[in-house]
């Protein structure tokens, strides 16, 4: 699957995401009103977020994160992080850091 399909708009636009009640919508940026492009109800819990060069959209939920990309906005990778409320990308888009400030309840983590 091409991620980075977006790019090959004939009209040269972009794409924006709006979180709004339990909905979440990429649309088109065009000059009359933004066009949808996909639509999903609990995609995400938090907040969602654009990797720098736009080729993920992460949504952020109670149990970690999840990118997603693509003409389909298919899964890519999840990543368990349990109350996870912070993530930034490189530049490359090659690395994810999230942050969470709740302390892990593992005896078993030696930290």
């Amino acid at each position: 699957e091409d991620f980075q399909s977006w790019l090959y708009n004939k009209y040269c636009y972009d794409q924006y995401a709006i979180y709004h009640e339990r909905n979440t919508s990429i649309m088109w940026n065009n000059k009359q009103s933004g066009e949808l492009v996909v639509e999903r109800e609990n995609w995400t819990q938090i907040y969602v977020s654009w990797s720098p060069k736009g080729t993920y959209l992460a949504t952020v939920h109670q149990q970690g994160i999840a990118l997603w990309g693509g003409d389909s906005w298919s899964k890519v990778v999840r990543f368990h992080h349990p109350g996870a409320q912070l993530l930034d990308f490189s530049p490359c888009e090659k690395y994810c850091v999230t942050w969470s400030n709740e302390i892990p309840d593992n005896r078993d983590d030696p930290r």
